[in-house]
C-alpha cells in the first residue's frame, strides 16, 4: 500500500521536489494510492511542460545571439548585413564580373580557372527534371488524384475504408524514363514534368584553397 502523503501543488517548480508517489515499480491496490498516483503523473507532466517552454526560450535566444553575430558591419552609416545577403551579393557579383569578362579571364576552351583564393568558372547542371508549364514541383497532380482513384479501386472492400493512399512522382524514375525512350513521350508528359534544359551555371568554389594571410588583398 502506498504511503500517505500530502498533494504537493500542480506547478513547474514542483517538478525539482520529491516524488509523491514513491513506490517503484507503481503499484496502485486502493483510491488513496491512485489519487497518489495521479499527482505524481501531473507533477511530471507539468515538469515537461516547463522544460520544454524552458527549452524553447533558450533556443529562440541563441538564435538572436547568433542571427546578431552572424552580420558584416561596414559602418560609414550601413546597417548591419546579415551574412546570408552578404554571400549573394558576392556570388551574384562575382559573376557578372566574371560573365563580363569571360573571354580575358579564360583561354580557349577553358570553363574554369584557379586564382589565389578560389577557383571559378562555369559547369554544366546536373541531368533533371523541370514542370512544364501550367505546374508546379509536384507536377501533375490531377493526374495522381486519378491514378489514387484506380489504386482505391483495387483494394479490398473491407480494407478500403481503412488504407489511406498517397501517391508522389519518382522524379528519378521519370528522367530515366525520358532518357530510355522506352515509354512515349505523350505519357510521360502526364506526369507535368519534362527533361531539364541543360546549361552552364557559374561557381566560385573558396574550399580548394587556403586563405594564405588573414587579411585578403583589398581590390583596387
Amino acid at each position: 500500500m502506498a504511503p500517505k502523503q500530502k498533494a504537493l501543488p500542480l506547478a513547474p517548480q514542483s517538478a525539482h521536489r520529491a516524488p509523491v508517489y514513491q513506490v517503484w515499480p507503481p503499484k496502485i491496490e486502493n483510491l488513496e494510492a491512485l489519487d497518489l498516483a495521479a499527482v505524481e503523473k501531473r507533477r511530471v507532466e507539468c515538469a515537461i511542460e516547463h522544460e520544454t517552454t524552458q527549452l524553447e526560450i533558450e533556443i529562440n535566444r541563441l538564435k538572436a545571439e547568433a542571427a546578431a553575430r552572424l552580420q558584416v558591419d561596414l559602418g560609414k552609416g550601413i546597417a548591419p548585413i546579415p551574412f546570408a545577403d552578404w554571400l549573394a551579393a558576392i556570388d551574384k557579383e562575382a559573376e557578372r564580373f566574371c560573365d563580363k569578362n569571360r573571354r580575358k579571364l579564360l583561354q580557349g576552351d577553358l570553363k574554369s580557372r584557379e586564382i589565389n583564393h578560389c577557383e571559378f568558372g562555369w559547369a554544366n547542371q546536373p541531368p533533371g527534371i523541370a514542370p512544364l508549364d501550367g505546374f508546379d514541383e509536384k507536377g501533375n497532380e490531377k493526374q495522381l488524384e486519378s491514378e489514387k482513384v484506380n489504386a482505391r479501386c483495387s483494394l479490398t472492400k473491407e480494407l478500403a475504408d481503412l488504407i489511406e493512399v498517397k501517391l508522389s512522382w519518382r522524379k528519378r524514375n521519370i528522367l530515366k524514363a525520358f532518357d530510355d525512350k522506352k515509354v512515349p513521350r505523350r505519357i510521360l508528359v502526364k506526369t507535368g514534368f519534362e527533361p531539364r534544359e541543360v546549361k552552364e551555371v557559374f561557381y566560385l568554389d573558396t574550399s580548394k584553397g587556403l586563405l594564405q594571410s588573414q587579411s585578403a588583398e583589398k581590390p583596387k
